[in-house]
């Protein structure tokens, strides 16, 4: 009888989960693990929550480790042996719970749990191997159900990982599909303009191949209809000297005297042949006009910006400022006590507010650079002001220093400001001592570069060199930022605004052409060798300050109102 008893517990052992004692049944499948043991898929599972990315290592002391499938526990191979037995167990058919497992040593229940050497334990063994403090003996229910309480604390906490996890994927997946939209629209947009571009240069070769053929035609018929005319002259005056050559070498006196009118007609054909000008054919008859022919072109493609808009009526715009959100901050000359802010609003610039200077500072305003975001630096001649994104006057900057740095000198003369790329100098234009003062974002003065004209404006070239200029005599220099050596120094009279184009890696200037306004021009120069490559724009009132916005357009602050360039 005691036989049999032991049987049916070893039967009953095999088809429970030795875990959590359940059957092997639907939920607690009996999965296999790479060794020789066999645990149920819930166990398993809160095995696999408590450690993510790792192995099932075998919690029946043999310690060997399981590879996790992909898709998780529940691919793990089945028994279905065991879970066919299990189903038809008289305890899981009778609703009983599985027996709790006896100790291999003293066959006894193994009904207690020590949390040192996390394992079950039998009366008996808690009193021969688990003696010590360190000991935490409690009992097996208690265990198991304060382990339950944990998984699902776990598995709570999991679970809200696993949704913010999936809701951080959702927005990711909208901002790549709208990076990937956004390129495509860019790419669309720059098609386009190639297209219309690659139209316009069409336009221009055809139109320009017309006017060479045109010359050609009406040259080359110039030609033909002088040549036609010189062979017949030549015909005329060969058959004429022909007579003269038989006359001349004949005896008859006779013969002589009847040919005499027409020796007289021979004198007069060559007279007049002598009397005419020359045939008007030159040796290089095409060089000259095909020369114009190719300065018009030059003059048509030169044309490489179109006006997109242009607004704001300002008593005297001299200065304007780009910032990378943005931004647009224009100073006026006259109106001293503030700086206009605009912003684009459906792909449209417009004034939005306007920025209160300080009150106790009353010298003319002149140049503006955003120093970052939310930090805009203001020449007022004699110093420079900081301004927040507030609008909140924040501290003075001096550009005045001598050699050991400290504040001394003339009275400066801030009239422009300028900004590497990647923010971390600040150039300051002092038209009266004739230098350039180099800041970092805190206003604290780097470098003093000494220049050899009144410098009025000031741009930086990829942030190695400054270009500056002079209004009259008109002047463009180049200097290397950090040597202060001059590379470039070419006269362009009335030269009054002036920026670097990193694209075409050339100077924009602007100037007027002649006295009086309406005639200013903006000019496209080589920053290396000075030469002119282009005048891009015609007709402008006067350019007095240039800036790239933050989408590529070029903001021109034209004295009295603010115009805006599309680069094509």
């Amino acid at each position: 009888m005691a036989s049999t008893s032991g049987f049916a517990e070893t039967v009953e052992r095999s088809v429970t989960c030795p875990i959590c004692f359940e059957f092997f049944v639907d939920p607690h499948v009996p999965k296999d693990l790479e060794c020789p043991h066999t645990c149920c898929q819930v166990c398993l599972q809160n095995i696999v929550t408590l450690n993510p990315d790792q192995p099932i290592t075998c919690p029946m002391r043999c310690a060997k480790k399981t590879s996790v499938p992909v898709g998780g526990v529940k691919n793990l191979r089945t028994n279905l042996n065991i879970r066919n037995l299990a189903e038809v167990h008289p305890n899981y058919a009778n609703g009983a719970k599985p027996i709790v497992p006896k100790c291999d040593k003293h066959n006894e229940n193994l009904h207690l749990y020590c949390s040192h050497c996390n394992t079950l334990a039998c009366h008996n063994c808690v009193i021969v191997y688990h003696t010590g403090t360190q000991h935490v003996i409690t009992d097996v229910e208690d265990m198991t159900k304060q382990r339950k309480e944990e998984l699902k604390t776990v598995a709570a906490d999991t679970d809200k990982e696993i949704k913010s996890c999936q809701k951080l994927t959702a927005e990711l997946k909208k901002l790549e599909a709208k990076v990937l939209n956004g390129a495509i629209v860019e790419k669309r947009k720059i098609s386009r303009s190639g297209n219309d571009l690659i139209k316009v240069v069409k336009k221009n070769i055809r139109r320009l191949e017309s006017e060479v053929q045109n010359a050609s035609d009406a040259k080359l018929n110039e030609i033909q209809t002088e040549i036609s005319r010189l062979e017949n002259q030549t015909s005329t005056l060969q058959a004429a000297c022909n007579v003269a050559k038989r006359t001349g070498e004949s005896s008859d006196h006779a013969y002589i005297t009847q040919h005499a009118d027409l020796m007289e007609k021979m004198k007069k054909e060559l007279t007049s042949v002598k009397e005419k000008d020359p045939p008007q054919v030159k040796l290089n008859p095409g060089r000259a006009w095909f020369v114009k022919t190719a300065t018009t072109c030059s003059a048509e493609f030169g044309k490489v910006v179109e006006l997109q808009q242009e607004f704001g009526k300002f008593e005297s715009a001299t200065h304007v400022a780009s910032s990378k959100d943005g931004l647009l901050a224009v100073s006026d000359l006259k109106n001293g006590k503030k700086v206009t802010i605009c912003l684009k609003e459906n792909e449209v610039y417009k004034k939005k507010g306007f920025l209160e200077l300080n009150t106790t500072n009353t010298n003319r305003l002149e140049g503006v650079v955003f120093v970052s975001d939310d930090k805009l630096w203001v020449a007022r001649q004699t110093v420079i002001e900081v301004y927040s994104s507030t609008g909140k006057f924040e501290k003075t900057i001096s550009t005045k220093v001598n050699a050991s740095g400290i504040a001394s000198g003339p009275a400066s003369g801030v009239c422009s400001l300028a900004i590497t790329a990647d923010g971390s100098r600040i150039l300051a234009s002092d038209s009266v001592r004739n230098v350039i003062t180099v800041h970092d974002p805190a206003g604290t003065i780097i470098k003093t570069l000494k220049t050899s004209i009144r410098p009025c404006r000031v741009a930086v070239i990829q942030d190695t060199h400054v270009a500056v200029s002079t209004w009259q005599p008109g002047k463009l220099i180049v200097m290397n930022m950090v040597t202060g050596e001059e590379s470039l120094n070419i006269g362009i009279d009335m030269l009054s605004a002036l920026c670097y184009d990193k694209y075409s890696d050339c100077v924009f200037t602007g100037r007027r052409e002649g006295n009086g306004t309406g005639n200013g021009v903006i000019e496209k120069h080589c920053w290396k060798t000075g030469k002119k490559m282009a005048c891009i724009a015609k007709n402008l009132y006067m350019p007095c300050g240039f800036t790239f916005t933050s989408d590529g357009l070029l903001a021109v602050a034209d004295y009295k109102t603010i115009k805006i360039y599309k680069i094509t």
